[in-house]
């Protein structure tokens, strides 16, 4: 076989390269796992919560499945949670009239789009008059 045709049909150089390729990335990748492992142990903090032991063995057997420590599920857990709330909260305030529909949005952090969506699935009716659209028209325009 040429020299020229191996690495197309796969000669032994080939293979080696791209052997010695795969193992790079999976180093690299492994390198990047363990920076952003570290860099949100800096950024966290520690603290201690009493859980039931049938919260507890959930946590544990999302852990188990998922194949990720508890405080990590904890930590998604709660984030989820967190999401939740804000929506919530962006809801109920916009329902009683004392936040436009933008503000709602930014305080749900989603899009104006998604929260339009939101609301009709809550059956909470828009109240969008012109002060609204001028106030989502400099919105858009900030971003």
């Amino acid at each position: 076989m040429s020299r020229a045709l191996a690495p197309l049909i796969g000669g032994d150089r080939c293979c080696c390269r791209v052997y010695r390729l795969q193992r790079v990335f999976k180093y690299v990748d492994m390198v990047l796992n363990c920076i952003q492992v570290i860099q949100t142990a800096k950024s966290s903090e520690v603290i201690s919560a009493r859980l039931s032991k049938g919260r507890l063995k959930i946590v544990e057997e999302i852990a188990r499945k998922e194949r990720i420590d508890k405080s990590t599920v904890l930590d998604r857990a709660l984030e989820e949670y967190a999401r939740e709330w804000k929506l919530r909260r962006a809801v109920e305030a916009y329902g009683d009239g004392s936040i436009t529909l933008s503000r709602a949005a930014e305080m749900a952090e989603i899009s104006i789009w998604e929260m339009i969506d939101v609301l009709g699935k809550k059956k909470v009716q828009l109240q969008y008059d012109v002060e609204d659209l001028e106030e989502d028209l400099k919105a858009a325009s900030r971003d």
